[in-house]
């Protein structure tokens, strides 16, 4: 929990309080780590990946409508240099479905 905690910021009786609410919850798992029986892996569940990536596709849904709608094809095209951009420059941790190198040739228009 030590590392969890800091790297979120907060002290690490309140990020096992936090932990164990989720863990009760179901959402998150935990198992020991084999190297260092002190400490637990935690992840997400099955059903809580499966939730987590269908809002993330509902959003990103959304977001490929709201630009295909609002902007026209040479201002799409600017949208998506600028978010590769920023990509490289690991500023975005957005993980797009639709790849944007293919929008040069096919506007997101039409």
């Amino acid at each position: 929990m030590t590392a969890l905690a800091r790297a979120e910021g907060v002290r690490p009786q309140s990020m096992g309080a936090t932990v164990s609410v989720l863990r009760a919850a179901g959402p998150v798992s935990g198992a020991p780590d084999p190297t260092n029986g002190r400490q637990t892996i935690l992840s997400l569940t099955a059903s809580a990946w499966n939730a987590f990536t269908a809002g993330r596709a509902i959003r990103e849904d959304w977001l490929f409508s709201a630009i295909r709608s609002n902007l026209a094809p040479d201002e799409q095209e600017r949208y998506c240099q600028k978010h590769r951009t920023a990509q490289a420059a690991g500023r975005s941790t957005a993980r797009p479905r639709i790849q944007y190198q293919d929008r040069a040739t096919a506007p997101l228009s039409g």
